[in-house]
């Protein structure tokens, strides 16, 4: 007979100590329509999306973090892009590159005033999209990437936002690639995961500005392409990837990097989210994580996932995180049957502790659904010995940026099936 150990709080580490960084999911506002392969920026509490497929296009809205609304009445790009890289300086957003060369431009846009300018576009061809791009001081890097459809480069190059100029720098090392994540953390410029001529990558790499020099960190835990992320309190958040329109199912995976603890795995998302949109922010003291669009099998979403963050507190002093011990429950051990809840009344939000219906599935470790769930009993003692998570949604008024707002919430916890 299986067996089957449940903890049905917040998925834990498989290792003994409780995960240092946790996030709770719930469900934003879904963008007006779906997009893939887009860019976004945030800047005051807004975050702004351009650009994406199924076509490149000229779309351009912004998500207003504490009203979870989107604003759509923006002035639009002056010419298409997809398969882009976005970065903020100096309170404006830089969108660079697009697919194909023709929509290969830099472009800058100006909140204040819902302004574009077109800027020189870097005098190279091979890294017209799929690049990477990074701000550190008053320089914005621009490296890796493609030209088409199976060319990729490592071609580096250096703008000048002063000045509207680039400078080529030496090639960024290894493998030439594309669809990799990247940023920055103030100093360094960092990519993660992509595509090479060989296959799917977890190749990590930072540049150091200073020193002008790169150097090879430990590998992403998993082969990402297109996957997306931020520095946020000294921690490298990476989420999502994949993409079925190229052949590659989507991932759920959430990790965070820290130069003295390495990669360490959180909370999945909701489902596998594959070329998202991701970004970091703090908020009234409260940490977030924003996972936006992107694919799934070959539907184009228009999802919007809100994840509020908590371990990072003591990051910001140089150390780590306090282990969060209160978010971890005790292990409940049944034989062949997973029990469920008749309701949920201990969702995380759920203050009035009324009882609600829900929903739940059985996801893979790779963040698949293999069955739904019912309230109550369910026979699990088919399932082949390996590491599983239950994903519960129940709704109710949300306490995350747009409190008194109707959002189903979204917890996830981890089911280890033994012989």
């Amino acid at each position: 007979m299986r067996k089957l150990i449940a903890a049905m709080g917040l998925a834990a580490a498989v290792s003994a100590a409780p995960a240092q960084v946790s996030i709770d999911w719930r469900e934003g506002t879904p963008m007006p329509l779906g997009t893939r392969r887009a860019v976004s920026g945030l800047i005051d509490g807004r975050i702004y999306l351009f650009g994406g497929l199924q076509v490149p296009n000229v779309v351009h809205w912004a998500y207003d973090i504490a009203a979870d609304s989107w604003m759509t009445e923006l002035a639009p790009m002056p010419n298409p892009s997809s398969n882009t890289r976005g970065v903020v300086y100096n309170g404006e957003l830089y969108v660079l590159g697009g697919y194909w060369p023709s929509n290969a431009a830099l472009r800058k846009y100006n909140p204040a005033d819902d302004s574009w300018s077109v800027l020189s576009p870097p005098p190279c061809r091979t890294i017209a999209c799929a690049n990477g791009a990074a701000v550190v001081g008053d320089r914005i890097y621009y490296y890796y990437g493609s030209w088409n459809d199976q060319d990729v480069s490592n071609e580096f190059w250096e703008y000048c936002p002063a000045t509207d100029s680039w400078c080529e720098l030496a090639p960024a090392p290894g493998a030439a690639r594309c669809f990799t994540a990247s940023a920055s953390d103030g100093d360094c410029c960092y990519s993660v995961g992509g595509g090479t001529a060989g296959g799917i990558r977890q190749w990590c790499l930072r540049y150091d500005v200073s020193a002008d020099s790169w150097e090879t960190l430990p590998d992403y835990p998993v082969a990402a392409f297109y996957p997306d992320g931020d520095f946020l309190r000294g921690r490298l958040f990476i989420a999502g990837g994949g993409c079925s329109f190229s052949g590659l199912p989507e991932r759920s995976e959430v990790y965070c990097w820290t130069e003295a603890g390495g990669w360490d795995s959180t909370d999945f998302l909701p489902e596998p989210v594959g070329n998202p949109q991701v970004e970091l922010t703090t908020l009234n003291d409260t940490d977030y994580i924003f996972v936006m669009g992107g694919t799934r099998g070959r539907m184009i979403l228009n999802s919007m996932y809100v994840g509020v963050i908590t371990g990072l507190e003591s990051a910001g002093a140089g150390g780590p995180a306090e282990p969060a011990r209160d978010r971890v429950q005790l292990p409940t051990i049944v034989r062949g049957v997973l029990s469920l809840p008749r309701d949920m009344t201990e969702l995380p939000g759920n203050s009035d502790r009324v009882p609600r219906p829900y929903r739940a599935a059985l996801l893979d470790a790779d963040g698949r659904k293999v069955r739904d769930l019912v309230p109550g009993e369910n026979d699990v003692s088919r399932l082949s010995p390996g590491v599983y998570f239950c994903r519960q949604t129940a709704g109710f008024a949300s306490s995350g940026p747009a409190s008194g707002v109707e959002r189903p919430a979204l917890s996830v916890a981890k089911v280890v099936v033994t012989r």
